[in-house]
C-alpha cells in the first residue's frame, strides 16, 4: 500500500494521455480520494488539494467536467468530480467513519 500510494502521489491526471483526462482518470481519482481518505497517515493531506485544485482548474465555464475525446462521458466526469470535492464533507456513507 505505501509503493501504491507514493506512486499515485507522484502522478498527475492525464499523464497516459498527453495531458487529456480519461475516464480512467476521473475513476481513479475518485477510488485514490475514496481510499487516502481513510488514510490516517498525511497522504490525504496532500492528495485533497492537489486534486481540489486540479478539478477546479479543469472545471468547464458551465460548471461540468469533460472527457476531452467522449462528450457523452460529460455525465460520469461531472458526477465523479462533484463527489471528489465533497468528500472532505463526508455526507457520503462510504466516506464515513
Amino acid at each position: 500500500a505505501k509503493k501504491a500510494t507514493e506512486y499515485l502521489m507522484s502522478k498527475t491526471l492525464g499523464d497516459d494521455y498527453g495531458g487529456r483526462m480519461s475516464e480512467w482518470d476521473y475513476c481513479t481519482a475518485f477510488y485514490a480520494t475514496s481510499a487516502l481518505l481513510h488514510d490516517e497517515k498525511d497522504s490525504w493531506r496532500k492528495w485533497y488539494p492537489k486534486i481540489r485544485d486540479f478539478l477546479v482548474k479543469k472545471q468547464n465555464p458551465d460548471g461540468s467536467w469533460t472527457v476531452e475525446y467522449c462528450r457523452s462521458c460529460k455525465a460520469y466526469a461531472t458526477a465523479l468530480s462533484l463527489v471528489i470535492l465533497q468528500t472532505p464533507k463526508r455526507l457520503l456513507p462510504m466516506f464515513q467513519y
